[in-house]
């Protein structure tokens, strides 16, 4: 039998037969509430992995979520214990030299900030957007305003007959932007909007950082532009 002892800081201890066989940390993010997100503080590969994660599961009364760089030498025994690899996550750095292909010239996208109206249509398509390409691996349970607070206070965008269509979340830096959120209602013509978004950003820095989830295929899209190896992510892994 595995029990769960509190050791502090929502850090517990897995004893088995009276000996701590590992240490974890549990919590629970506030997007993404019917997730516990487990910290894995121990290396023992020597432990019940199936047992473990069985008891934990119970105690949390709901999946439980660890995210891993991919070369992360604990994967094995994680999934030795049921868990299942969801999603990778590429954290992007590219500068013009890793473009596949020249920017062409086209018309820069639109810009709004924090307490403008097309500001928060931005913010409205990102949350449904946000909401679907999440569902199947961690749902969003953030409320619109909780979600909202979250948000770069800059967006770039295009319209279509009226609609938000693509939109780019950024923190511009002095030499470095940050591409914190993409989204589309059309992801025929998003690469359009990358282009065009991209060849803006290098006209005022030198560095683009980004990152694309393998599910997000806006962020896909965006990734595909540049020359970024896939060989090392940052995982996500589902116990249900």
């Amino acid at each position: 039998m595995i029990n769960l002892v509190p050791c502090g800081n929502d850090r517990y201890d897995l004893i088995r037969d009276s000996e701590a066989v590992f240490r974890v940390g549990l919590s629970v993010n506030r997007l993404h509430r019917e997730r516990v997100y487990l910290d894995l503080l121990s290396s023992n590969t020597e432990a019940p992995a199936w047992a473990l994660f069985s008891t934990l599961r119970q105690w949390a009364g709901k999946p439980l979520q660890v995210m891993l760089d991919s070369d992360h030498p604990l994967i094995p025994w994680l999934i030795s214990g049921g868990f299942i690899r969801k999603r990778r996550c590429l954290e992007a750095g590219v500068t013009v030299a890793q473009l596949k292909s020249p920017l062409s010239e086209t018309a820069p996208p639109q810009m709004a900030k924090s307490g403008e109206k097309a500001y928060l249509n931005c913010c409205h398509a990102l949350y449904a957007y946000y909401t679907m390409t999440h569902q199947p691996i961690s749902p969003l349970t953030a409320t619109f305003a909780e979600f909202l607070s979250v948000l770069p206070e800059t967006v770039y965008y295009t319209c279509c007959d009226g609609q938000i269509t693509h939109y780019a979340f950024i923190e511009p830096g002095e030499d470095i932007w940050e591409v914190a959120y993409v989204g589309s209602r059309d992801l025929q013509s998003f690469s359009g909007f990358a282009m065009a978004l991209v060849s803006l950003i290098f006209q005022k820095a030198s560095h683009i950082s980004f990152e694309c989830d393998d599910t997000d295929p806006a962020a896909m899209a965006l990734s595909r532009m540049f020359q970024v190896s896939w060989e090392k992510t940052f995982d996500t892994f589902i116990y249900t």
